[in-house]
This record gives structure tokens, sequence and C-alpha cells, in this order.
């Protein structure tokens, strides 16, 4: 997985529509580089991992409120080159969030990845539709 803060000159972070008031720590996304040189390999299994200095009371709240439903996590970027970027996964959690200071960690298994960066498709994976495009190829 990569953390995508780092690349991130500033972002805004949105747990099912609304925005996450902690500082955000961590967001470590699928890495699917391997995609873009053969758009037929076989990838593992999606997985996202959010973590959050502070109480994490958003997230516990989210995470209260799917039950075992998918949660959708929404990052809106700008990079450091000054590209904008948008990162959208839908999944299930594969944990329950401990809100132990300092950091609070949500896990989700993906079964929508949506990747775009100034407006052009990097990455589109839909598990259920059985879809997988790769910079807006299928």
């Amino acid at each position: 997985m990569a953390n995508i803060v780092s690349q991130c000159g500033s972002f805004n972070c949105y747990l099912d529509g609304k925005i996450l008031l902690g500082d955000i720590e961590e967001v470590n996304v699928p890495d699917l580089e391997i995609l873009t040189i053969n758009a037929d390999a076989l990838i593992g299994p999606l997985n996202v991992e959010l973590k959050v200095r502070g109480d994490g009371r958003e997230i516990l709240e989210a995470v209260g409120k799917a039950a075992g439903k998918p949660i959708t996590l929404k990052i809106c970027a700008m990079l450091k080159n000054n590209a904008r970027a948008s990162w959208k996964m839908r999944g299930i959690p594969l944990n329950i969030p401990i809100p132990i200071m300092p950091t609070t960690t949500l896990r989700l298994n993906i079964r929508f990845y949506e990747h775009i960066i100034d407006g052009e498709e990097k990455y589109y994976i839909d598990i259920l539709k059985n879809i997988r495009r790769i910079d807006g190829v299928d």
C-alpha cells in the first residue's frame, strides 16, 4: 500500500459525505502501478487504511451507522506538483476502530476504487460489476 498523504500539498477527506475534522496522519491506498504495465495482472485484496490523529468520533460514527454495510471514503487533493487528484473508495470495514489517543485507524476492504488526476481517470475498479479500467481503458 502507498501513503498518499506525502504526495499531497493539501487535501480534504470525507467519510460517508462528511468531512473528517481530525488531523489525517495516513491514507494508505492499494499500489496498482503494476496494472499500468500489465492490465491483466492479478492483484491482492483492495484494502485501504485511514489513520487520524485525535479521538476519531467521525470514524466511529460512520462505522456504527454502517453496521456491516459499505462506507465511502473520498479524498480531494492538490498534489505537490499542482495537479488535482481525487480518490473515491467504497468498502466494508475490516475493524472496529478503538478511539485510543493519539491515533484512530480505520481499515476497509474496498469493492469500488476510483483515482482521478487532473480530470483523467487513472484507475477505476468495481469488483461487484467486474469492471477494471486503467488510464481509461477497459
